[in-house]
């Protein structure tokens, strides 16, 4: 006899994007039945921004047959598990259906949403036969940003993964700039855009809240947290300088809608931190 099991938020869910991965394995009623293809569906997640850079994720699986486990890793075989989310919910038996002649039981599986630290994340289930899927729902990004006296430009949009000059700035919405150090071949930190000396960058400059080891700040270093108002969340990893060209390498870990199963970044929560 084949199973549906269902794993749903608590929290409603949006219209719905899908990862789906499928694989072959036996039905866990009866060991000589013929196998049938098992699948995994990571639907909908919703990501929101919490007032001190952390994120909240909720969300929903589906699944054909048992699910053994389910878990937010920070490697996508599960290993390093960041929160349980099998083991935080209350499976229950919701309702049964009929589909092509054969009873299929529903389970639903509600997952307490939680705040975590934004890092390098999955979302890794495995069945009854330690089958698995996976889904990445953050992307790591690395920028080459320019400090005062290079001749990179030295500011970024993180919505659209983009870095640009002063000349583009002034027409294209910048969120956030390099802060340099007296030499200006050093870059320190990221300021808001629009806490520029240009009138027409200013102008541009998409609107962001700054966090750095949980407090509302206005600028930050590695391990700061930017949330933008056009729905992107960035941790800056690390800072990697040239001081010879005055360049510097910014690494960051990015999440934002269309990631994996990421529906939906909410950061109405940070709204009272953006920039004014």
């Amino acid at each position: 006899m084949q199973k549906f099991f269902s794993l749903a938020a608590l929290a409603a869910m949006v219209c719905m994007g899908t990862t789906v991965t499928t694989f072959t394995s036996c039905s866990d009623d009866d060991s000589t039945a013929p196998s049938i293809e098992e699948q995994i569906k990571f639907e909908g997640l919703n990501v929101k921004a919490q007032t001190n850079g952390q994120v909240l994720i909720d969300g929903s699986v589906t699944a054909n047959t048992k699910i053994k486990s389910l878990v937010l890793s920070k490697d996508q075989e599960g290993k390093d598990v960041i929160v349980d989310l099998l083991k935080t919910g209350d499976q229950t038996k919701a309702k049964e259906i009929n589909e092509a002649g054969e009873k299929q039981k529903t389970f639903t599986l509600s997952i307490p949403t939680q705040a975590v630290d934004v890092q390098t994340m999955y979302l890794v289930g495995k069945t009854k036969g330690d089958k698995k899927a996976a889904s990445q729902i953050t992307e790591t990004i690395n920028y080459t940003i320019g400090a005062k006296e290079s001749k990179t430009g030295s500011y970024l949009s993180i919505i659209n993964n983009k870095q640009m000059t002063m000349d583009v700035a002034k027409t294209e919405a910048c969120e956030v700039v390099a802060n340099s150090d007296e030499s200006g071949y050093n870059v320190v930190s990221l300021k808001k855009g629009t806490n520029v000396n240009s009138k027409e960058v200013k102008a541009k400059a998409g609107k962001v809240a700054l966090y750095q080891n949980g407090a509302s700040v206005e600028t930050i270093t590695e391990g700061g947290v930017i949330i933008t108002e056009s729905g992107a969340i960035c941790k800056i990893v690390k800072f990697t300088q040239n001081s010879s060209t005055g360049d510097a390498t910014v690494e960051g870990i990015t999440m934002k809608g269309g990631l994996g199963a990421i529906t939906k970044v909410d950061v109405s929560a940070a709204a009272a931190n953006f920039s004014k």
